[in-house]
């Protein structure tokens, strides 16, 4: 929304701003490169080796890739769709 914004980054960082950079708990200590999402309390994170957690507003869920490699990006064209 107006005046929010997000970022992800080393060691399982992820930070949320709307008037000031906050830091929010991921649980893991991965690279983080990616992240996409429809709002503020529903967006994906992705990074070094398949890593991939999925926010819901409450706290982050680890989801599966199958994969090993980093996810350098993603896309969805709606919220059940990335």
């Amino acid at each position: 929304g107006p005046g929010q914004a997000w970022a992800v980054g080393n060691a399982g960082t992820v930070l949320r701003f709307d008037g000031a950079w906050r830091p929010v708990s991921t649980g893991i200590d991965n690279d983080l490169l990616t992240i996409w999402g429809t709002s503020d309390s529903d967006f994906w994170v992705a990074g070094v080796g398949g890593t991939m957690l999925h926010y819901t507003g409450s706290g982050f869920a680890s989801a599966t890739t199958g994969v090993n490699v980093s996810l350098l990006a993603m896309w969805g064209s709606s919220a059940s769709d990335i």
